[in-house]
């Protein structure tokens, strides 16, 4: 592991933030556990999607293989666009997470909020931090399939 390649990705996070606020995102599956697909130079595990977010994504990945045309979806594999936002906002259909609670280095908790998911509250670990450059009050999560 090259733990200055890790840290500089979290200081370019933090110092980017608000040059994105949208983000194309990818989750893979592999033995039963969810990871964000992404470069990455410390262990894989950082990368792991759990407490909730694991919950969300078999939700996400069972819906979009029941929407999709057989072969247009592959199983164990989501891809998803996620809007970061200050204020809540009116995106009909896309989920919401709402930032109930956060420290630097201890991640993030939100409360989910869509119709069709059964997840309550889900935690984003600090690798969000390198994603998105800081825990957003809010989350949208827009999950339609991809066509490809």
């Amino acid at each position: 592991m090259n733990i200055l390649k890790t840290a500089q990705r979290f200081v370019d996070g933090v110092r980017n933030r608000k040059q994105t606020q949208s983000y194309d995102l990818a989750f893979v599956k592999d033995k039963g556990v969810w990871y964000i697909d992404m470069p990455w130079d410390g262990n894989r595990g950082n990368l792991a999607m759990v407490a909730g977010a694991d919950t969300l994504l078999d939700e996400v990945d069972q819906h979009s293989l029941s929407v999709c045309q057989q072969g247009q979806k592959r199983r164990n594999y989501v891809r998803v666009k996620v809007t970061k936002s200050e204020q809540p906002l009116d995106l009909p259909g896309q989920i919401c997470l709402k930032r109930t609670d956060w420290t630097l280095l201890g991640g993030a908790h939100y409360d989910v909020s869509h119709p069709n998911i059964g997840t309550p509250r889900l935690w984003l670990c600090p690798v969000t931090l390198t994603v998105m450059g800081e825990y957003p009050p809010f989350i949208y999560i827009d999950t339609t399939p991809d066509e490809a």
